[in-house]
């Protein structure tokens, strides 16, 4: 699965479970936190650790299971 597919199916499962899932909108490939997800439940209260979760994290947060590319 291709790693644009990966960000929308895990922001719909996400969305649809009552979470909001998104991108780190760092720019700096050096910075922390570049290219990090943050989830986020009910009331805003944050559910990834906070330095937040790479997409395999969140992947695996979600319950699915990741596919590599063939």
């Amino acid at each position: 699965m291709k790693e644009k597919s990966r960000y929308i199916r895990a922001r719909r499962i996400a969305k649809r479970r009552g979470y909001t899932a998104s991108l780190s909108h760092l720019r700096d490939p050096l910075a922390i936190g570049y290219g990090m997800w943050t989830v986020t439940g009910h009331q805003g209260k944050r559910v990834s650790a906070p330095g937040g979760w790479t997409l395999e994290q969140v992947e695996q947060w979600l319950g699915l299971e990741h596919q590599e590319d063939k």
